[in-house]
C-alpha cells in the first residue's frame, strides 16, 4: 500500500488489540517500469492467525479452505485447489 500514515494507523490499531506485527516503510519497488514506494504490514505466527480467524476471519472461500485443511491435518498441501480442499474437508469429516 503507498499511503504511509494509513499503514501506521493500521498498525497501531492491531498492536493495541493484540496482534504482533512487523511493519515495513518505505520499501522501494519496480512495477510496469516505474518506481513505486510502498508499505507493508506483516502478521505471523500461530497465535496471530488464530486470534485473526477469531476476531476477522475469512469470507474468501480459497483461504478460509487453506485455514480448515491446517486445522484439521496439520498442513495445506500446496497447489491445491479450492474445490479439491473442500472434497477432502467433506470426506474427512465423514469418517
Amino acid at each position: 500500500m503507498n499511503n504511509k500514515k494509513l499503514i501506521q494507523n493500521l498498525a497501531k490499531y492491531l498492536e493495541n488489540i493484540g496482534f504482533k506485527i512487523s511493519i515495513k516503510l518505505n520499501i522501494n519497488r519496480k512495477r510496469n517500469g516505474k518506481n513505486l514506494i510502498e508499505h507493508r504490514i506483516g502478521i505471523y505466527g500461530r497465535k496471530n492467525l488464530e486470534k485473526w480467524m477469531n476476531l476477522i476471519g475469512f469470507s474468501n472461500p480459497k483461504h478460509f479452505t487453506k485455514y480448515q485443511m491446517w486445522k484439521k491435518f496439520g498442513y495445506c498441501e500446496p497447489k491445491t485447489r479450492t474445490s479439491e480442499r473442500i472434497k477432502n474437508l467433506s470426506i474427512s469429516s465423514t469418517q
